[in-house]
């Protein structure tokens, strides 16, 4: 048993984890799946949030991603490109729905609130293979970040089968 952790290995949300010199807090998300969680994760030095498969984000896990260091969040669909899926309107409203995927638009307006001065990169992750090219999702940035008057430019896509190497790693 490692301490930090109960018996149970349950996480509570906002519960704050420690493992090592990691602070872990786990963050609920909205999405159709038992008990789905993001996490901030503060090392020494520096913070990252992972957080995919969720519908929107909540204005408290808003409070919780504000200026961290990385960020590795969804962008997983293009609205126009799922709609023109030939997937079912089921499946393309559970997407598209609370508890499903945020699209590019959302996930580039959420991250123009959250970033700030400690800001160093931001990985877009679980893009839709169908829905999504990772020209389009940063096209859909770069458009809301102009928008905002925001320049921040260190932005990767996540590959589905490839790494994706940033930040650094101190033991």
């Amino acid at each position: 048993m490692h301490p930090g952790i109960d018996e149970s290995h349950e996480l509570e949300n906002y519960q704050n984890i420690q493992l090592d010199h990691y602070i872990i807090t786990p963050l609920p998300l909205s999405h159709d799946a038992t008990s789905p969680l993001g996490f901030v994760i503060k090392g020494k030095d520096e913070t990252i949030l992972y957080m995919t498969d969720t519908g929107y984000v909540s204005q408290k896990n808003m409070e919780y991603i504000k200026n961290l260091d990385y960020y590795i969040f969804e962008s997983n669909h293009d609205i126009e490109m799922l709609m023109n899926t030939r997937r079912p309107l089921f499946l393309k409203n559970r997407i598209f729905g609370d508890k499903g995927h945020l699209n590019n638009e959302y996930s580039a307006h959420v991250m123009a609130q959250v970033i700030g001065e400690n800001t160093k990169e931001i990985c877009l992750a679980h893009l839709s293979q169908e829905a999504n090219t990772k020209e389009m999702a940063l096209d859909t940035y770069q458009r809301v970040f102009d928008e905002e008057h925001i320049y921040f430019d260190n932005i990767k896509i996540a590959d589905q089968k490839e790494i994706v190497s940033g930040g650094h790693y101190e033991n």
